[in-house]
């Protein structure tokens, strides 16, 4: 990771830059926010260790210019005793963590090895959604049957549409592959896509799991249950082999569709 280390105090800048770099990190040092500023873009860094009182801009105006740069930038603070509910402040506008001085290194070791971690999972997210929109965009597939074509048509308007899409066909005819499409072709690609098999609910379970219970709604509710309806709000919910739907929870079901 690329840090910034911004801090006034050149003995306390310098001694944790060193020992950052002895750690393999990327440090650059500066002594006043506008320096660093100037250097923000250029550099792009990954965390931003800063003091929170300095000369020209404070730690609170600092953070919020970072921000605006780059808004997934980690800030940690650097903060003496008398000014501890300043930094809880500024962890409200967008600070990872703030540290009092003095301290031990380790610490800030430690606080930059969370960081990472949480910044692999974010990284492996974000790959992960744009080899969804890869796997599953329509110039991923190629067919030259106009039967295929035709469906194809016909998913590009229905993703845009916000209404409720009947899938018929065989065991292993792509009903579930069409659901991603339109899911992820969708403006509803960014909330949930909710998959229920119907075949395997049984009639006890189907409608608890789709509409969920309060606490204490029937003997053994002992938590809140939320149903796949609500899990799904703003998203897309799949209600795989429907026709194995109890008919009397067909008529609630058709009713909560409506």
């Amino acid at each position: 990771m690329k840090i910034f280390v911004v801090d006034d105090e050149r003995i306390i800048r310098v001694a944790l830059a060193d020992d950052l770099r002895d750690t393999d990190y990327e440090v650059y040092e500066f002594s006043n926010a506008s320096a660093a500023l100037m250097e923000f873009k250029n550099i792009n860094p990954d965390v931003v260790i800063t003091d929170l009182k300095m000369p020209d801009i404070n730690g609170i105006e600092f953070l919020k210019r970072i921000k605006e740069i780059k808004k997934d930038t980690y800030v940690v603070l650097m903060t003496a005793y008398s000014t501890v509910s300043t930094a809880v402040e500024a962890m409200k506008l967008g600070a990872y963590d703030y540290i009092e001085k003095p301290f031990e290194n380790e610490q800030i070791l430690f606080i930059l090895q969370r960081i990472q971690e949480i910044k692999l999972v974010k990284d492996e997210n974000k790959q992960l959604k744009i080899k969804l929109k890869q796997d599953y965009d329509f110039s991923s597939y190629v067919g030259s049957n106009f039967r295929v074509l035709e469906i194809f048509d016909l998913l590009k308007i229905v993703s845009q549409k916000q209404t409720s899409v009947l899938l018929i066909g065989e065991t292993g005819t792509g009903k579930e592959l069409l659901t991603n499409i339109i899911h992820y072709n969708s403006k509803r690609n960014k909330k949930p896509l909710v998959k229920v098999s119907c075949a395997i609910l049984s009639r006890e379970l189907f409608e608890s799991e789709l509409f969920g219970h309060e606490k204490g709604a029937f003997t053994g509710a002992i938590v809140q249950k939320i149903g796949r309806f609500e899990q799904a709000n703003e998203g897309t919910i799949y209600l795989d082999d429907i026709d194995d739907v109890p008919l009397d929870m067909q008529v609630k079901l058709r009713r909560a569709l409506e």
